[in-house]
């Protein structure tokens, strides 16, 4: 933890947290972040002052009925987080044109590889598996240049998951650009 620092350490850790991951609140762009630092404190005032137009109202009511209610949905979230991450891991990788080489540690996206036995482009594999598995995804390149990988979001249904992994691994005619 932070407090296990010495000061001149402390003054320089700033700790960044979404409402997205811990009360599963992923539309509602709310985060907050902590520091102890008072130069960067009002440096930091000054930055949201000029650039950020603000949180909407039913943001700012919504993260207040979350800290205020019970933290006892944060760990059962997390909990089914890395149940959803494992069952897509452990789907992935048994596909025929996909694989992931580690699965995430503090996110909900996870972010495969396509294989060589792909011949296609990600966008072409993004649309196959919309149309033969009902399993969606976002190309690589949409968030760096990577002609090669494919972006899965697990913060849905873990009965989506488990259709969209029973789909991909059940054997289909393969229909894939040249």
């Amino acid at each position: 933890m932070a407090k296990d620092f010495p000061q001149k350490v402390q003054d320089k850790i700033i700790s960044v947290f979404t409402f997205s991951k811990s009360y599963a609140m992923t539309g509602y762009r709310l985060g907050y972040l902590a520091c102890s630092s008072d130069e960067f404190n009002e440096n930091l005032k000054k930055i949201i002052l000029y650039t950020i137009n603000g949180v909407s109202t039913p943001s700012q009511y919504a993260g207040i009925a979350a800290l205020e209610s019970s933290q006892d949905c944060v760990a059962e979230m997390r909990d089914k987080y890395k149940d959803r991450r494992d069952l897509l891991f452990e789907g992935i990788n048994r596909s025929e044109y996909l694989t992931v080489e580690f699965p995430p540690g503090g996110a909900f996206y996870m972010y495969a590889h396509i294989k060589d036995s792909w011949r296609g482009s990600s966008w072409d594999l993004v649309n196959y598996l919309i149309d033969n598995f009902s399993m969606g995804a976002v190309p690589g390149d949409i968030f760096y240049d990577d002609q090669k990988a494919i972006r899965f979001s697990y913060a849905c249904a873990t009965e989506m998951i488990q259709s969209a992994i029973t789909n991909l691994n059940q054997p289909k005619q393969s229909v894939q650009s040249a």
